[in-house]
């Protein structure tokens, strides 16, 4: 009787954090966009998101724009050997990771004298990203997210997975 009775807490807690994730994903808080921005990073992914960092420097959103696993990506690579009208860094994060790329945005922050911040992710990976930069950044900082067309089973479970780590296993920055 108690391991049927423990089994369905479970899945119903199951349930529930997997339909908060949905939420957290579908309408992720961005949180307010700093005035004037010390630069633009992008939490590495898909081309979209830094084809929207791009739009926001040539908005003038922010001088410099910092683009992590600039290497790997074709898209973000080609941008990288370019000569544009801002500064562009392309960085590598270690270790390869979200919560990889929040640290090292801060490291680069606190070397260059970073306040303010403009994140650049896809909409199902903010609240992950979040949680990791407002550990490691101690300035101000909001996102801008590319919105995600449909959310597969292995997005879902990987930022379910990826967002309990954050959340209750990983703690620190």
């Amino acid at each position: 009787m108690y391991l049927l009775l423990g089994g369905l807490v479970v899945v119903v807690l199951a349930v529930v954090w997997v339909m908060s994730v949905v939420r957290a994903l579908s309408s992720p808080p961005l949180g307010e966009l700093p005035e004037k921005p010390d630069a633009i990073v992008v939490f590495g992914g898909e081309d979209n998101r830094t084809r929207l960092a791009l739009q926001l420097m040539a908005d003038g959103a922010a001088p410099i724009l910092v683009v992590s696993h600039g290497l790997q990506d074709n898209y973000a690579r080609d941008l990288c050997d370019q000569k544009l009208p801002f500064e562009i860094m392309c960085v590598e994060p270690t270790p390869n990771s979200t919560r990889g790329e929040a640290q090292m945005f801060a490291e680069l922050a606190e070397l260059y004298g970073w306040n303010s911040l403009i994140a650049v992710t896809g909409d199902y990976h903010v609240l992950r990203a979040r949680t990791y930069l407002g550990r490691c950044f101690e300035g101000e900082f909001g996102f801008v997210a590319v919105d995600w067309p449909y959310y597969s089973r292995r997005i879902l479970i990987h930022e379910t997975l990826g967002n309990f780590q954050a959340r209750f296993l990983s703690r620190g920055c």
